[in-house]
C-alpha cells in the first residue's frame, strides 16, 4: 500500500493505492474472462451500466453475473468509468464526491448481486457461481483502483501548472500579453491570475477589479474569466469586465459576442448573451440581472486611462477616486452619495479639479485636508 500526498489549492490530499491488489486484480480478471467466449452486445452494456448506478431489477442482476464473466467485461467497464470521470462539468469538489460514490455503489452491487446468488444455483453450477462473485469483486478492486489513478493524475497535473499574479497599483490601467496573445489591460486598484501556459480545453484567468480583455480568437479553447461566481466566456473578442469586491459585476462588450453566466456548486444561470454595446449588470444582494447599453467610446478611454461616468452615482465614483488617487473621500450627508453624474476625466487630470466639477454637477460642497482627506456635504 503506498500513501501519496498531493496539494491542491492550499490542501493536501492523501490517496491510497494498492498497486499488488491492481496487478492481482488484472491477472485474476484476464484469467477468469479467458474461461468464456461468448461477447457483450450494446444491450448488455446498457445493463451493466445500470448495475453501477444501482438500476437494476432482480432479474436483470441475475444477468449482470452472468456479464461479469465475459471477455470484455473489464473494457466495458473502464469505459463506463472513463466516460463519467471525464465529464468536463465535474468540479474538484464533485470529483471527490464521486470517488466515494463509486466505491458505494460497486461495493452495494456487487453485495446485492451476491444476495442472488442462491435463488440461481440451479441454472449456473456451484463453481461457476463462486468464480462469478469472486470476478465480480476483482472487478469492482479494478474499477475503483483506475479511479484512484485518474484522480493522482488530475492532481499531478494541477500541481504542475505554474500561475502568474498580478495586481496594478498605477494610476492607470496596464497592459499586459496573455500566453495566447490576448492582450489585458488591468485597472487600478485590480488584481489578476492565470496560468503560465493555456494547456487545456480552455483558456482561464480569475480577476477581482475591472479590466479590458482583447481576445485573441480561438475557436477550439473558449477564453474563460472567473470573477467569482459570475463566469465570462468568449471564443474570440473584445469587452469591459468590473467585478470590484461587495459592488455589483458589469460586463461590456465592444466587439463580438460574450455570454455571461452566473455559477454555483448548486446550479448554473445564463444571464445574457451580450453583443456590441450592450452590457449586464448582476447584484448579489438583489439577486438580479439587468442589461443596457454602453457607449463603445467610452470602452476605448477607459482602456487609454480616461475615467468615464455615465450617469453612475457619486458613491461609485467616489470608489474610482479613491482607487486611482489613493484619496479618502466621506459623505457626511448620504442622500449625496445617490446623486448621479456624468462625465469624463482625463488620467493626468489633478483631483482638485475634478472634485470642483463632480461638486458643481452632483450639487455638494466639500472640505479637504492637504488634498488626501474630502469630506461631502450636501448643498443648501
Amino acid at each position: 500500500m503506498c500513501l501519496v500526498k498531493h496539494k491542491v489549492k492550499g490542501k493536501q490530499k492523501n490517496i491510497k493505492i494498492n498497486q499488488n491488489a491492481l496487478v492481482v486484480a488484472h491477472a485474476f480478471l484476464r484469467h477468469t474472462l479467458r474461461t468464456t467466449t461468448p461477447i457483450m452486445q450494446a444491450e448488455d452494456k446498457k445493463l451493466l451500466e445500470k448495475f453501477l448506478y444501482g438500476t437494476c431489477t432482480t432479474q436483470e442482476k441475475r444477468r449482470v453475473q452472468e456479464l461479469l464473466t465475459l471477455p470484455d467485461a473489464e473494457e466495458i467497464l473502464q469505459e463506463l468509468t472513463f466516460q463519467e470521470w471525464n465529464n468536463p462539468a465535474q468540479t474538484d469538489a464533485q470529483l471527490d464526491t464521486l470517488m466515494g460514490s463509486w466505491k458505494e455503489k460497486l461495493h452495494s452491487r456487487i453485495a446485492s448481486a451476491e444476495d442472488h446468488t442462491i435463488t440461481v444455483h440451479e441454472l449456473i453450477p456451484r463453481k461457476s457461481l463462486y468464480m462469478h462473485r469472486y470476478a465480480a469483486v476483482w472487478i469492482s478492486l479494478l474499477v475503483i483502483g483506475t479511479l484512484a489513478l485518474l484522480q493522482l493524475q488530475k492532481f499531478s497535473s494541477s500541481e504542475n501548472i505554474t500561475y502568474i499574479h498580478y495586481s496594478n497599483t498605477k494610476k492607470i490601467p496596464v497592459k499586459y500579453l496573455l500566453p495566447d496573445s490576448s492582450e489585458v489591460y488591468l485597472g487600478s486598484g485590480s488584481q489578476m491570475s492565470y496560468p503560465t501556459n493555456f494547456t487545456g480545453d480552455t483558456r482561464e484567468l480569475s480577476l477581482q477589479g475591472e479590466a479590458f480583455f482583447q481576445v485573441k480568437h480561438d475557436g477550439k479553447k473558449p477564453f474563460i474569466i472567473h470573477t467569482g461566481e459570475i463566469h465570462t466566456q468568449v471564443l474570440g473578442t473584445s469587452f469591459k469586465v468590473q467585478a470590484f469586491k461587495g459592488q455589483p459585476t458589469v460586463v461590456a462588450v465592444a466587439t463580438g459576442k460574450v455570454g455571461v453566466s452566473r455559477k454555483t456548486s448548486k446550479s448554473s444561470q445564463t444571464l445574457a448573451l451580450l453583443t456590441p454595446g450592450r452590457t449586464v449588470t448582476w447584484n448579489a444582494k438583489t439577486g438580479k440581472a439587468t442589461t443596457g447599453e454602453v457607449n463603445l467610446l467610452s470602452l476605448q478611454k477607459w482602456k487609454v486611462g480616461d475615467m468615464v461616468f455615465e450617469e453612475q452615482t457619486m458613491a461609485s465614483i467616489a470608489l474610482e477616486l479613491q482607487r486611482r488617487y489613493g484619496v479618502n473621500i466621506y459623505f457626511m450627508d448620504k442622500q449625496v452619495a445617490e446623486n448621479q453624474v456624468s462625465g469624463t476625466f482625463p488620467a493626468d487630470k489633478p483631483i482638485v479639479k475634478i472634485m470642483n466639477i463632480l461638486a458643481a454637477a452632483g450639487k455638494f460642497r466639500y472640505e479637504t485636508c492637504n488634498q488626501n482627506k474630502f469630506k461631502i456635504y450636501k448643498t443648501e
